[in-house]
């Protein structure tokens, strides 16, 4: 495991895990604060999906997709529906 997925770890137990004894977390202050969310934000090239141009309507999807001669991807989340009725 790399050094900064290690800190990454690290940082996500000791900020999200309140079944740990105070002791066992370093102090947190507003210098490592800045750290980790530097370390936790997602660099360049690390989220590709974010460089798509998603569509958030359907309708537009389906014209662009059938004019275009391609399939329609729907990614839908929180165990709900796409956006918009299909």
């Amino acid at each position: 495991m790399s050094q900064r997925r290690t800190l990454i770890a690290l940082a996500m137990l000791a900020l999200c895990s309140p079944a740990l004894p105070s002791a066992a977390a370093p102090a947190a202050s507003p210098d490592r604060m800045e750290e980790v969310h530097r370390l936790v934000r997602p660099h360049p090239g690390e989220s590709r999906w974010m460089e798509l141009p998603w569509l958030t309507s359907v309708w537009e999807a389906r014209r662009r997709a059938a004019a275009e001669g391609k399939p329609i991807f729907i990614w839908a989340g929180s165990g709900g529906g796409p956006i918009g009725v299909c």
